[in-house]
């Protein structure tokens, strides 16, 4: 399987590493290249990945497997402004649209994971990992891996992926559900003071 990260932040990298650690094939791909790959330093099993930041033709053309790992807002947007980009592929969300405190209700964002596969009708959308913070996704701790999909084929790569990487995967509902996955992520980080 080879899964393509669209995203170098904390948590693309954090995941990026632990599939590598499983020797699961990964893609990174970002605006600032030079930036993820100095990011990218801080994880030493992502320095045995050849060529693991690279543009996103090359992430598109050769993953079986997508992870939109952007902040909300430019994930939204790229599905709205690039609806055909994913268009026929599996896709794994893993954003979380979370408002800081100073900025209102911070459970305003609404459902993020449907906003998203609104904007892509034609891809394969699961709602997974999104619970984990990025340094929890850098160990190799066997948690539960809660996940959301309207889909029996996504379900069955999810499945896979959070094994092979030593996960426990559960199937809690469709992906009318990825907003209770959200919202738990949400409570998660106000609750451990990451908002605060």
């Amino acid at each position: 399987m080879n899964v393509g990260i669209l995203g170098a932040g904390p948590f693309g990298l954090a995941l990026a590493a632990r599939l590598a650690r499983h020797r699961v094939d990964v893609r990174v791909t970002t605006r600032d290249v030079a930036k993820a790959a100095e990011r990218a330093r801080g994880y030493p099993a992502l320095a045995e990945v050849p060529e693991l930041i690279t543009d996103m033709a090359t992430v598109l053309g050769e993953s079986d497997l997508l992870v939109l790992a952007l902040p909300y807002p430019v994930a939204l947007r790229l599905s709205q402004r690039f609806p055909a980009f994913a268009a026929g592929r599996s896709l794994v969300d893993v954003t979380n649209p979370l408002l800081l405190r100073d900025r209102g209700d911070p459970f305003a964002a609404g459902d993020g994971c449907l906003g998203i596969a609104r904007a892509l009708p034609y891809t394969r959308i699961a709602k997974a990992f999104n619970t984990f913070t990025a340094a929890r996704m850098d160990t190799d701790a066997s948690d539960v891996a809660p996940y959301a999909t309207d889909d029996d084929s996504v379900a069955d790569t999810i499945e896979d992926l959070a094994r092979r990487i030593g996960l426990r995967p559960v199937r809690i509902g469709p992906l009318a559900y990825a907003s209770h996955l959200e919202s738990a992520a949400l409570v998660h980080q106000l609750t451990s003071g990451a908002l605060s």
